[in-house]
């Protein structure tokens, strides 16, 4: 491996490759002349493997540094939109424009006729400001978040898929979830980049959990974790995660942040 390999010809995730340009390294030589390198857990263990499948060990010391304080984003559903959505066009435009202009009040109703269920307070609101998100735009779980017309069409096919609630492990079933593969209450609101895994609302939860919290049904496997407790708090995750950079980027996002002259400190 050459020591002059530019350092922007590394396949690394966003996060690494702004912290690279913050260090004002150009090649993977520089990069290994620096003596005491003090990077985020996530940095640290993504640039040991990149160098190791280079075929290279770190020589200098490499410290991982206490992580920073996220952002946080809490309270009713449309303040805690907002912070996040500040923050998505500030630093991530890519990830703001992904997210659909706002469904009406009649597709809510018809969506809700459609499924035989009302739909929980936190999640219609939302809807009313975007109707879910662009296929394929990042979200947890990579579930991209359907728009609201196509609920009942998603929510019909994953009964045809589990045609019986049919029982599932106690043991892997989140807290206050009922322990089924899958209950015709669940409606799912977002799918996969795999197109197997579903985040769905929990409408019939057990009497310990709470209605509308969300649960991950995948096709292939027969845990059935919760993810969290409301939509809104499925937001929320979202934005830890994209701060923490476990949320892939798109790439014309990615050269958005790479060219900015200010990196956030």
């Amino acid at each position: 491996m050459s020591h002059d390999l530019p350092v922007q010809e590394l396949e690394v995730s966003v996060q690494t490759a702004v912290f690279l340009q913050k260090l004002g390294v150009t090649t993977v030589g520089e990069l290994l002349a620096i003596p005491v390198l003090r990077a985020p857990k996530m940095v640290a263990t993504e640039l040991q493997l990149v160098l190791e499948d280079l075929g290279v060990k770190y020589p200098g010391e490499l410290q991982i540094e206490a992580p920073k304080a996220l952002r946080t984003a809490t309270g009713k559903i449309l303040p805690r939109w907002r912070i996040i959505e500040a923050y998505l066009e500030e630093y991530h435009p890519g990830l703001a424009e992904a997210f659909r202009p706002p469904a009406n009040s009649a597709q809510l109703a018809a969506a809700e006729v459609a499924l035989g269920h009302p739909l929980p307070e936190d999640y219609r609101r939302f809807l009313l400001v975007h109707d879910g998100q662009d296929d394929g735009a990042p979200m947890v779980h990579t579930c991209s978040l359907f728009p609201v017309t196509s609920l009942a069409a998603e929510h019909k096919a994953l009964c045809k898929l589990f045609p019986s609630p049919g029982d599932a492990d106690e043991d892997l079933v989140g807290a206050g979830i009922r322990p089924v593969e899958y209950s015709p209450s669940w409606i799912p609101i977002g799918r996969s980049a795999r197109g197997r895994d579903f985040l769905c609302l929990d409408l019939d939860p057990l009497p310990t959990g709470r209605r509308g919290q969300v649960v991950l049904v995948s096709v292939d496997f027969d845990d059935r974790p919760l993810v969290a407790a409301s939509f809104a708090d499925l937001l929320s995750l979202f934005f830890d995660q994209v701060q923490t950079g476990e949320l892939k980027v798109e790439e014309e996002d990615a050269e958005d942040m790479l060219d900015m002259d200010d990196v956030e400190e």
